[in-house]
């Protein structure tokens, strides 16, 4: 991810850092990439036991190429700065690519996780522009292992991409509340406010 909880809420970054702090518990030396998003953000800082390395300028509207190649310089500075054997991606970027390529070059391995139906949906990708494209195609290719978080996504890139996958299911702990009420019940799906969150409608 491109970002933690800490700057920047979003339900892929938040399962990211859970998965980040249930590591920490195991034992693991974890280690998080996060985007600029304060000038006074620390260019390392220790989160719930997590390492996180802040890399590129605060993001802008409209960057510029200097400030884009600043960024991709100091992602991959980051990703040497973590050392480590795992790198974990999601969701669908062109950070995708660039971490693959990191990994190929320093022979560790790579795990990405497609967060969205979109990610296995070439028709999505088509509208986006080729730089973008190219880089995701080449991340989701190459990683020595794909997660998935439903079976209808397995299928779906195994369709679209003839690529093999993992199906990891997601969830959270309920508590242990009775749910007996006499009205009738309902199911509310929370996410953020943005057009494509209200356009897409699946359940898992």
């Amino acid at each position: 991810v491109d970002k933690i909880p800490k700057y920047k809420i979003g339900g892929a970054e938040r399962q990211f850092f859970l998965i980040g702090k249930e590591l920490v518990s195991r034992g693991h030396n974890v280690h998080i990439t996060c985007r600029q998003f304060d000038p006074n953000q620390p260019d390392t800082e220790i989160v719930d036991r997590i390492t996180v390395h802040t890399y590129g300028p605060v993001p802008q509207s409209r960057g510029t190429v200097r400030e884009f190649l600043q960024t991709k310089r100091e992602y991959l500075a980051s990703l040497h700065a973590a050392d480590c054997d795992i790198y974990h991606n999601t969701p669908a970027s062109p950070l995708t690519g660039w971490t693959r390529l990191y990994t190929q070059a320093t022979r560790s391995l790579f795990v990405f996780t497609l967060a969205h139906e979109n990610d296995h949906t070439r028709s999505y990708w088509q509208d986006k522009p080729f730089r973008r494209r190219r880089l995701y195609y080449y991340g989701l290719q190459r990683a020595d292992c794909r997660v998935v978080l439903a079976e209808y996504m397995r299928e779906g890139l195994k369709q679209e991409f003839n690529l093999d996958s993992k199906v990891i299911r997601y969830g959270y702990p309920i508590s242990n509340i009775s749910t007996d009420y006499d009205y009738e019940k309902k199911v509310i799906w929370l996410a953020r406010m943005v057009d494509w969150k209200r356009q897409s409608s699946l359940l898992i």
